[in-house]
Protein backbone atom coordinates (compact mmCIF):
# COMPACT_ATOMS: atom_id res chain seq x y z
CA UNK A 1 0.00 0.00 0.00
CA UNK A 2 1.56 3.58 -0.72
CA UNK A 3 2.31 6.36 1.34
CA UNK A 4 -0.87 8.44 -0.08
CA UNK A 5 -3.38 4.86 -0.12
CA UNK A 6 -2.45 4.72 3.98
CA UNK A 7 -3.21 8.82 4.34
CA UNK A 8 -6.40 8.43 2.93
CA UNK A 9 -7.41 5.73 5.07
CA UNK A 10 -6.19 7.13 8.09
CA UNK A 11 -9.90 8.90 8.55
CA UNK A 12 -11.59 5.89 8.08
CA UNK A 13 -9.45 4.25 10.90
CA UNK A 14 -9.73 6.73 13.32
CA UNK A 15 -13.37 7.32 13.06
CA UNK A 16 -14.62 3.29 11.77
CA UNK A 17 -18.42 2.12 11.16
CA UNK A 18 -19.44 0.42 14.30
CA UNK A 19 -20.60 -3.00 12.20
CA UNK A 20 -16.51 -2.92 10.22
CA UNK A 21 -13.73 -4.95 11.08
CA UNK A 22 -10.49 -3.75 8.74
CA UNK A 23 -7.94 -6.77 8.37
CA UNK A 24 -4.45 -4.91 6.78
CA UNK A 25 -2.61 -8.08 5.91
CA UNK A 26 1.53 -7.69 5.29
CA UNK A 27 4.53 -9.67 5.68
CA UNK A 28 6.29 -6.71 8.29
CA UNK A 29 4.49 -3.67 9.99
CA UNK A 30 7.57 -1.71 8.63
CA UNK A 31 5.58 -1.69 5.16
CA UNK A 32 2.74 0.85 7.53
CA UNK A 33 3.26 4.15 8.16
CA UNK A 34 3.36 4.80 12.27
CA UNK A 35 0.38 6.80 12.11
CA UNK A 36 -1.43 3.78 10.72
CA UNK A 37 0.42 1.69 13.32
CA UNK A 38 -0.74 3.45 16.16
CA UNK A 39 -4.44 2.85 15.16
CA UNK A 40 -4.02 -0.96 14.74
CA UNK A 41 -3.80 -3.94 16.56
CA UNK A 42 -0.87 -6.04 15.33
CA UNK A 43 -1.40 -10.24 15.45
CA UNK A 44 0.93 -11.84 14.44
CA UNK A 45 -0.21 -15.12 12.49
CA UNK A 46 1.98 -18.12 12.72
CA UNK A 47 2.38 -20.98 10.34
CA UNK A 48 0.41 -23.82 12.05
CA UNK A 49 2.69 -27.15 12.67
CA UNK A 50 2.96 -30.25 11.04
CA UNK A 51 1.92 -31.88 14.01
CA UNK A 52 -1.36 -29.65 14.68
CA UNK A 53 -2.27 -30.12 10.82
CA UNK A 54 -2.17 -34.08 11.16
CA UNK A 55 -3.68 -34.01 14.46
CA UNK A 56 -6.48 -32.20 12.51
CA UNK A 57 -6.74 -34.08 9.43
CA UNK A 58 -6.88 -37.69 11.25
CA UNK A 59 -8.77 -36.23 14.13
CA UNK A 60 -11.31 -35.07 11.66
CA UNK A 61 -11.03 -38.80 9.68
CA UNK A 62 -10.39 -36.71 6.51
CA UNK A 63 -7.20 -39.08 6.02
CA UNK A 64 -5.82 -41.85 7.67
CA UNK A 65 -2.97 -41.27 9.96
CA UNK A 66 -0.22 -42.97 7.58
CA UNK A 67 -1.23 -40.64 4.80
CA UNK A 68 -1.70 -37.27 7.03
CA UNK A 69 2.08 -37.19 7.36
CA UNK A 70 2.53 -36.55 3.47
CA UNK A 71 -0.57 -34.30 3.54
CA UNK A 72 0.51 -32.31 6.72
CA UNK A 73 4.48 -31.50 5.62
CA UNK A 74 3.39 -30.75 2.14
CA UNK A 75 0.50 -28.18 3.25
CA UNK A 76 3.76 -26.01 4.52
CA UNK A 77 1.79 -25.06 7.79
CA UNK A 78 -1.71 -24.20 5.55
CA UNK A 79 -4.38 -26.02 6.90
CA UNK A 80 -6.86 -24.74 4.26
CA UNK A 81 -4.18 -25.79 1.51
CA UNK A 82 -4.47 -29.74 3.09
CA UNK A 83 -7.91 -29.69 2.66
CA UNK A 84 -7.46 -28.64 -0.65
CA UNK A 85 -5.08 -31.13 -1.87
CA UNK A 86 -6.99 -33.65 0.31
CA UNK A 87 -10.07 -33.27 -2.50
CA UNK A 88 -7.57 -32.93 -5.63
CA UNK A 89 -7.56 -36.48 -6.23
CA UNK A 90 -5.44 -35.33 -9.83
CA UNK A 91 -2.57 -34.40 -7.28
CA UNK A 92 -3.16 -37.80 -5.20
CA UNK A 93 -3.35 -39.66 -8.50
CA UNK A 94 -0.18 -37.72 -9.66
CA UNK A 95 1.67 -38.40 -6.22
CA UNK A 96 0.91 -42.71 -6.55
CA UNK A 97 2.44 -42.23 -10.37
CA UNK A 98 5.74 -40.12 -8.77
CA UNK A 99 6.21 -42.38 -5.94
CA UNK A 100 5.97 -45.36 -8.68
CA UNK A 101 7.99 -44.31 -11.01
CA UNK A 102 10.81 -42.90 -8.77
CA UNK A 103 11.05 -46.41 -6.65
CA UNK A 104 11.86 -48.07 -10.27
CA UNK A 105 14.41 -45.15 -11.66
CA UNK A 106 17.07 -47.27 -10.48
CA UNK A 107 16.32 -50.36 -12.18
CA UNK A 108 15.69 -48.24 -15.47
CA UNK A 109 17.97 -48.09 -18.30
CA UNK A 110 18.95 -44.35 -18.89
CA UNK A 111 16.94 -44.22 -22.23
CA UNK A 112 14.00 -45.15 -19.90
CA UNK A 113 14.28 -42.83 -17.38
CA UNK A 114 14.79 -39.84 -20.11
CA UNK A 115 11.45 -40.89 -21.82
CA UNK A 116 10.16 -39.86 -18.38
CA UNK A 117 10.66 -36.54 -18.90
CA UNK A 118 8.46 -36.68 -22.04
CA UNK A 119 5.64 -38.13 -19.61
CA UNK A 120 6.25 -35.65 -16.91
CA UNK A 121 5.63 -32.17 -19.68
CA UNK A 122 1.64 -33.01 -18.84
CA UNK A 123 3.03 -31.26 -15.39
CA UNK A 124 5.01 -28.52 -17.10
CA UNK A 125 2.39 -25.67 -15.32
CA UNK A 126 2.58 -27.68 -12.01
CA UNK A 127 5.67 -28.27 -10.40
CA UNK A 128 4.29 -29.98 -7.79
CA UNK A 129 5.79 -32.95 -9.02
CA UNK A 130 8.78 -32.28 -8.16
CA UNK A 131 8.29 -31.37 -4.60
CA UNK A 132 6.67 -35.03 -4.56
CA UNK A 133 9.91 -35.93 -5.79
CA UNK A 134 11.90 -34.11 -3.39
CA UNK A 135 9.99 -35.35 -0.34
CA UNK A 136 10.36 -38.98 -1.65
CA UNK A 137 14.51 -38.50 -1.13
CA UNK A 138 13.94 -37.12 2.15
CA UNK A 139 12.30 -39.90 3.65
CA UNK A 140 14.88 -42.25 1.51
CA UNK A 141 16.97 -40.61 3.80
CA UNK A 142 15.31 -41.06 6.91
CA UNK A 143 14.61 -44.51 6.27
CA UNK A 144 18.39 -45.30 5.03
CA UNK A 145 19.84 -43.38 8.26
CA UNK A 146 17.69 -43.59 10.83
CA UNK A 147 15.64 -46.98 10.66
CA UNK A 148 12.84 -45.32 12.42
CA UNK A 149 9.46 -44.94 10.74
CA UNK A 150 8.52 -41.97 12.86
CA UNK A 151 11.02 -39.97 10.96
CA UNK A 152 9.30 -40.89 7.62
CA UNK A 153 6.31 -38.55 6.91
CA UNK A 154 5.01 -40.72 4.34
CA UNK A 155 4.47 -43.72 6.46
CA UNK A 156 1.46 -44.97 4.06
CA UNK A 157 4.73 -45.75 1.58
CA UNK A 158 7.34 -46.80 4.66
CA UNK A 159 7.32 -50.56 2.74
CA UNK A 160 8.07 -48.84 -0.58
CA UNK A 161 10.79 -46.91 1.00
CA UNK A 162 12.62 -49.04 3.21
CA UNK A 163 12.73 -51.41 -0.20
CA UNK A 164 14.33 -48.55 -2.38
CA UNK A 165 16.59 -47.11 0.56
CA UNK A 166 19.49 -49.23 -1.39
CA UNK A 167 21.97 -46.23 -1.74
CA UNK A 168 24.33 -43.64 0.93
CA UNK A 169 22.86 -40.74 2.10
CA UNK A 170 25.74 -39.05 0.65
CA UNK A 171 24.41 -40.33 -2.88
CA UNK A 172 20.43 -39.53 -1.57
CA UNK A 173 21.54 -36.03 -0.34
CA UNK A 174 23.08 -35.40 -3.98
CA UNK A 175 20.23 -36.40 -5.51
CA UNK A 176 17.93 -34.31 -3.41
CA UNK A 177 20.05 -31.39 -4.29
CA UNK A 178 19.48 -32.33 -8.21
CA UNK A 179 15.68 -32.00 -7.80
CA UNK A 180 16.04 -28.64 -5.58
CA UNK A 181 18.41 -27.44 -8.40
CA UNK A 182 15.61 -28.58 -11.23
CA UNK A 183 13.16 -26.66 -9.90
CA UNK A 184 15.44 -23.47 -9.16
CA UNK A 185 15.45 -23.58 -12.94
CA UNK A 186 12.06 -23.92 -13.94
CA UNK A 187 10.84 -21.11 -11.51
CA UNK A 188 13.41 -19.03 -13.84
CA UNK A 189 11.71 -20.12 -16.87
CA UNK A 190 13.89 -22.83 -18.01
CA UNK A 191 13.42 -25.21 -20.62
CA UNK A 192 11.22 -27.96 -18.99
CA UNK A 193 12.19 -31.10 -21.03
CA UNK A 194 15.70 -30.26 -21.25
CA UNK A 195 15.84 -29.32 -17.10
CA UNK A 196 14.24 -32.74 -16.51
CA UNK A 197 16.39 -34.95 -18.40
CA UNK A 198 18.92 -33.33 -16.71
CA UNK A 199 17.66 -33.99 -13.26
CA UNK A 200 16.88 -37.75 -14.60
CA UNK A 201 20.46 -37.86 -15.61
CA UNK A 202 21.79 -36.70 -12.25
CA UNK A 203 19.57 -39.22 -10.82
CA UNK A 204 21.08 -41.88 -12.38
CA UNK A 205 24.84 -41.17 -12.44
CA UNK A 206 24.56 -40.81 -8.77
CA UNK A 207 22.68 -44.18 -8.47
CA UNK A 208 23.82 -47.61 -8.20
CA UNK A 209 24.14 -48.94 -11.56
Amino acid sequence: MTVQAQNALLKTLEEPPEYVVFLLLAEKTEAFLPTVLSRMVTLKISPLSEEEIHGYLVGKKLVAPEEGGFFAAYAQGRIGHALELIEDTAFRQMREDILTQMSQLQSMRLSEALLLAKEWEIFKNDTRFLDIIALWYRDLMAAKSLRDERFIIQKDKKDLLYSAAKETTEILAKKSAAVTKAKERLIQNGNFRLTIEVMLMELKENGAQ
